[in-house]
């Protein structure tokens, strides 16, 4: 009988560095689909929130009959020497027909003369509303920023989360006007010509005006903070202490293209998305598409028109 103990032999120095090679790269080619996978999942909340805001938006025209506004202006205070021009948004008309009946019952003295600074309204605009974030933005979980006018009424608001989506007020700026004042977009009503998207300020339109058709026209976007100009110009929801000259802040061009390279005012006034190599947006009869940032400028300045007749198609 063999009595000698058996004898294990160790992995050599060689073979256990190859397996920590094939580790490494099953780990390398596990990693990317990990990746995708995840955002795949954030596309798809995206994809939820902008179906939540149309939605709310839908029925909003059931029950007035028009689209809500792009903004509303409601002047504060004594208008000499520069107005604080208080503004109610598109996002804070479609509260109540979002789920969100509750705040927007916060909102004191809409229609009069607003003042965010005071009585509930500071905590309306402070709420993080998960349906008005990306979650493939991080700036809208590690950022909030100051919302303030000094001149000539003292207003401020500290603590304001992020938006991630904008209405399309123009398909003119940036396309057919370059060099025009991109971060207001602000002038001209229902007759001008500049701001010939389906959200403009003061004026509400009915389904009647957006004669290009609902489907053939985009009503919201993605917006994005640009990566190397992440201090400036913040995108806001529900309303803003002081809108003049920054409409930008709520609305866009599908003039601009999208994710332009631009840190200024002519990329803060278009779509953009941390998503790769495009942006979500929502069409005014419902429904959502992704849109490439190779789409060509013309389709899409044209779906950003409300009556332009424009015989164009978006890609697949």
């Amino acid at each position: 009988m063999n009595t000698q103990p058996s004898v294990r032999r160790a992995f050599t120095l060689v073979e256990l560095l190859v397996v920590i090679a094939i580790i490494g790269i099953l780990i390398a080619l596990l990693l990317p689909a990990v990746q995708a996978a995840r955002e795949a999942a954030r596309r798809s909340q995206c994809t939820n929130n902008i179906k939540q805001q149309l939605l709310g938006l839908q029925n909003y025209n059931s029950t007035f009959g028009v689209l809500p506004m792009g903004c509303m202006e409601e002047m504060v205070g004594d208008q000499t020497g520069g107005p604080s021009s208080a503004m109610v948004l598109w996002s804070g008309y479609i509260l109540p027909f979002s789920e969100q009946q509750a705040l927007y019952n916060k909102i004191v003295g809409i229609g009069f003369g607003i003042n965010w600074s005071v009585n509930t309204n500071p905590e309306v605009l402070t709420t993080k509303l998960p349906m008005y974030s990306c979650p493939s933005s991080p700036e809208v979980d590690l950022k909030t920023w100051t919302d303030s006018a000094t001149n000539p009424v003292s207003i401020s608001v500290s603590n304001r989360p992020f938006s991630s989506y904008g209405a399309v007020k123009s398909g003119f700026v940036g396309y057919l006007q370059p060099t025009y004042g991109n971060n207001q977009l602000d002038d001209n009503g229902i007759l001008g010509t500049q701001m010939d998207g389906s959200f403009l300020q003061n004026t509400a339109l009915k389904v009647g005006h957006i004669t290009d058709g609902m489907s053939n026209t985009i009503g919201l976007g993605e917006r994005r903070q640009h990566p190397n100009n992440t201090t400036t110009w913040y995108y806001a929801y529900i309303g803003v202490v002081n809108g003049q000259n920054y409409h930008a802040k709520w609305c866009g061009s599908t003039g601009i293209e999208i994710n332009s390279i631009d840190t200024g005012t002519h990329g803060y006034a278009g779509f953009g998305s941390k998503h790769p190599a495009g942006a979500m947006f929502g069409l005014l009869d419902g429904s959502t598409k992704f849109i490439s940032e190779n789409v060509d400028a013309y389709v899409f300045r044209a779906y950003g028109t409300r009556a332009g007749n424009e015989k164009v198609e978006l890609p697949d």
